[in-house]
This record gives C-alpha cells, sequence and structure tokens, in this order.
C-alpha cells in the first residue's frame, strides 16, 4: 500500500526546497502549477521536465485529477520510483474552481472532494511501498487554527482532508531558518504517528521524513 504524507506551509515556507536531497532518480514529481524548483541547477541533479522530446523525464506539469491519479499508478507500477510528489495540491482545487466559476449551485464543491477524495486513494492504494507526498498551502479556520487551503466552506464540511492522513507535517521558521514541525498543537493540524520523531522540530528536508517512514514502517 501506498503511504500519503501531508506537507503544508505558506507560499516560500520551505515545501519544493525540502525535495533538494532527495535522489531524483528515484522521485517523480507533479507540478499542478508549472514553475522552476527552488534551488540550483535541478536538471544536473535529476529533476527532467517529461515532454514529446522527452517522454523519460521524472516532472510533469498537469493539474489534471484523472491523469494525476493514473500517472500515480503509473509511477509506482514501474519500481523505478520510490516516491511521488504532487506540488502545490491547493492548485488543482482552485484551478478547477476557476474553469467551472460560471456553474451555478453547489454541484461543483461536491465534485472537487470527491476529486481530492479519489486522488488520496490512489495514493493509499498505489503499488509497493510508494511514499505519496503532498505539498499545499495553508489557510485559517474561523477559529484562526491552521488547515490545508481549500475552495469554500462546503469542501470543509464535506471532507475533512487533513482527516484522511496520517501524517500532516507544517513548515515554519526558526532561527532564519526553514523548518519542519513534525507534532501538533491546539493551534494546527499536523501530526505524525507516536514515537516517529523524538523532537518536535526535524530541518526542512524531506530525506529527513523518508528516513523517518522507512525505519518506522521496515518499508523497502
Amino acid at each position: 500500500m501506498g503511504t500519503p504524507v501531508l506537507i503544508l506551509g505558506d507560499s516560500g515556507s520551505g515545501k519544493s526546497t525540502s525535495m533538494m536531497n532527495l535522489d531524483a532518480s528515484r522521485t517523480f514529481l507533479i507540478q499542478a502549477i508549472n514553475k522552476r524548483l527552488p534551488f540550483p541547477k535541478p536538471e544536473s541533479k535529476g529533476w527532467i521536465r517529461r515532454s514529446p522530446a522527452n517522454p523519460s523525464g521524472n516532472v510533469m506539469i498537469t493539474d489534471n485529477y484523472d491523469q494525476i491519479i493514473k500517472t500515480i499508478h503509473g509511477a509506482a507500477r514501474s519500481g523505478k520510483f520510490d516516491r511521488i510528489i504532487v506540488d502545490d495540491t491547493q492548485y488543482l482545487m482552485s484551478n478547477d474552481f476557476m474553469r467551472r466559476a460560471l456553474e451555478v449551485g453547489f454541484t461543483k464543491f461536491t465534485s472537487m472532494a470527491v476529486s481530492f477524495n479519489n486522488l488520496f486513494h490512489a495514493a493509499m492504494d498505489c503499488a509497493g511501498d510508494t511514499r505519496v507526498y503532498f505539498l499545499a498551502h495553508t489557510d485559517l479556520d474561523m477559529n484562526g487554527k491552521t488547515k490545508m487551503k481549500t475552495i469554500g466552506k462546503l469542501l470543509d464540511e464535506k471532507i475533512t482532508l487533513e482527516g484522511l492522513f496520517s501524517f500532516v507535517i507544517g513548515c515554519s521558521e526558526k532561527d532564519g531558518d526553514h523548518i519542519f514541525r513534525v507534532k501538533g498543537s491546539s493551534y494546527d493540524t499536523y501530526k505524525t504517528p507516536i514515537g516517529m520523531f523524538e523532537s518536535d522540530e526535524i530541518p526542512n528536508d524531506l530525506q529527513l521524513v523518508e528516513n523517518a517512514l522507512i525505519e518506522y514502517y521496515e518499508l523497502t
């Protein structure tokens, strides 16, 4: 079974940068927004954009749910990739909303909730021990609690997105450095299983999360 992980943070908080130390040859990246990676010389480190001229690239640009689900399953079955990353996940919802902005009624919001629910289950059901990381922006609820940014209150009522995940990690800053918060408080939705991390905070590095998951669950 797959292992979905949610990484939350404001824009510029280090979500995409945290990929820098991963082995790109074992990572498939899906970008909802076509943008450059925020670390030096990504192509020389193995982050190669997929295109008609280079169909074997490991970086795909798409915000289409069906294509992302197909890609997650295909990448996991290939045996080439230990992890799949969906960057700027919240734009899947916001782009879908903008395409359907003129539709009247609440049906579109229910459809958006179903689409994300299907995406989560694609990550959960993918082959092997593949880790699937969803990187997304944050928002505050009416009580000032940090949560994943979504589209509309109806979506939050239909499905509490963080509730789907066993791992919700927050991006923060301490002494001028980006960090991951791996244990939650009453002011956020962050959580990881008991004993996975000794500290409440770790450096902003997805490889450290990878190492912890592999050791904790004895993944291959």
